[in-house]
């Protein structure tokens, strides 16, 4: 248990303060007047009906502060922190989110000075050395923010590289995988509940950042995702030993992203997704709608298994989710979402898909006269591996 506020923070600055329920009107037509632009894609974040639930998702422990300028709400900065492995031991992280000002008002560097002082807080006064934000790289009101520079005393470091896979639509000409014999792929019903925790355990214990589900992040998630153990997809090997995961799973009930601008060459990629995934129960994505992708959360491969029967297992999972939740209800995504390594490893396995990547950064915000904490971390993902859920981001 911890006691986390940030209120000692908000205390130095009259107009800031943390957020209650009773704020949550005001939060949403805030939040809903942001939009976000990347290279031309203008995205809308909308949440709602409950502001605070979306941070639920990721964590008991979350805060959210406002700026509040002539009675109105010019600025919102949210913090979730949860125990997580770290080089095999646990301790807090902070994951920062919702960091939106309004740049018409005069109150941009106070807000600023006040993010800054948050991260010293989380650091000195609940000893919290990670305090990470994941952005878009072509994120362009952050880019500008980190170029013109950070809240004073205020440092970055690069924690890990990443795509944003968002699979259209299957072609019809794509080569379906051949599954080698002996493995067979289950529901989450149909295997002990805890082998599917324990193998969760066993690759997150020996990641960077990774999630505590023996204590509490299975409990958590049961609790407050609303998942059915049916959902689950798990692959098995001829000794019943799970070899690899995944939970089909989608936040709308608290989020919900629309497109307000694509550029011309995304707007040809979703007409053509448009037409050729007709007959696999793929939404169509259209401007002012929301867009509602298929999240692929806790995927996870045995540490033993090859790159290459990890592609094929993972295309079939692939086959798998678009004929049991997209054609089974047709029109209610638009397609499937997964996190990759910035090499591609895993959409390199899906030729015949029509498929979109998104670059992405994990950054660290920390103290500048603080040292890089010296945990082993390689931004490259190639042999340490960060657990990280996309869908919570």
């Amino acid at each position: 248990m911890i006691d986390f506020s940030l209120r000692t923070a908000c205390a130095r600055f009259p107009t800031i303060d943390v957020a209650d329920e009773s704020m949550n009107e005001d939060l949403l037509d805030f939040a809903s007047n942001i939009e976000m632009v990347a290279s031309g894609l203008g995205l809308q974040y909308l949440r709602g009906p409950n502001y605070f639930r979306y941070l639920t998702f990721q964590s008991l422990y979350h805060q959210v502060c406002y700026m509040r300028i002539n009675n109105k709400i010019v600025g919102t900065a949210s913090v979730s922190i949860r125990p997580s492995y770290l080089d095999g031991l646990l301790e807090w992280v902070a994951y920062w989110s919702d960091l939106r000002m309004d740049t018409s008002v005069n109150g941009t560097r106070l807000w600023r000075e006040f993010c800054g002082q948050a991260i010293r807080t989380c650091m000195e006064e609940f000893g919290i050395r990670y305090n990470t934000m994941a952005v878009l790289d072509k994120n362009i009101a952050i880019s500008k923010a980190l170029h013109d520079g950070l809240p004073s005393g205020i440092s970055t470091d690069i924690l890990y590289q990443y795509h944003i896979v968002q699979l259209l639509s299957p072609l019809p000409w794509r080569r379906k995988p051949q599954i080698p014999f002996g493995y067979e792929l289950l529901t989450g019903s149909q295997i002990e509940e805890a082998d599917l925790i324990g193998f969760l355990e066993k690759k997150n214990i020996n990641k960077q950042f990774g999630y505590c589900f023996k204590d509490t992040e299975w409990t958590h998630r049961q609790s407050h995702w609303g998942f059915e153990l049916s959902k689950f997809r798990v692959w098995i090997d001829r000794n019943h030993k799970v070899v690899a995961c995944c939970l089909p799973w989608e936040p709308s009930q608290a989020k919900d992203i629309r497109i307000v601008n694509l550029p011309t060459k995304l707007r040809l990629l979703a007409n053509t997704a448009n037409v050729m995934s007709r007959h696999y129960g793929v939404a169509n994505a259209q401007m002012g709608k929301s867009f509602c992708p298929l999240y692929l959360t806790h995927l996870e491969f045995d540490n033993e298994m090859t790159a290459d029967l990890q592609k094929i297992l993972f295309k079939g999972l692939i086959e798998n989710i678009f004929q049991d939740f997209l054609q089974m209800y047709p029109g209610r995504w638009n397609g499937i979402s997964f996190m990759d390594t910035h090499k591609h490893h895993l959409s390199n396995a899906l030729g015949g898909y029509l498929l979109q990547n998104t670059p992405a950064r994990l950054l660290n915000l920390r103290i500048s006269e603080i040292p890089e904490p010296k945990v082993a971390i390689d931004s490259n993902n190639l042999h340490i591996p960060i657990a990280f859920e996309t869908a919570l981001a």
